[in-house]
């Protein structure tokens, strides 16, 4: 698994916040996203090996808290 890095996020922002994120802005199935750690303003999430650059070029720049 590749691991992605989302930054900056509200304090506020949970897992779930992300998993809806990664889902819906990313294109990729719930059941593909391993762990999610989030750290302060900044979240880890792990996913599928070959999904990196898909991920990536559809999460740039879009905005998490709306």
């Amino acid at each position: 698994m590749a691991l992605l890095h989302l930054e900056p996020l509200s304090p506020r922002t949970g897992k779930a916040e992300v998993l809806r994120f990664l889902c819906a802005q990313g294109g990729i199935d719930r059941r593909l996203v391993g762990r999610i750690e989030l750290h302060g303003r900044s979240a880890t999430a792990e996913v599928p090996d070959g999904w990196e650059a898909r991920l990536l070029a559809a999460l740039d720049g879009a905005d998490l808290d709306g």
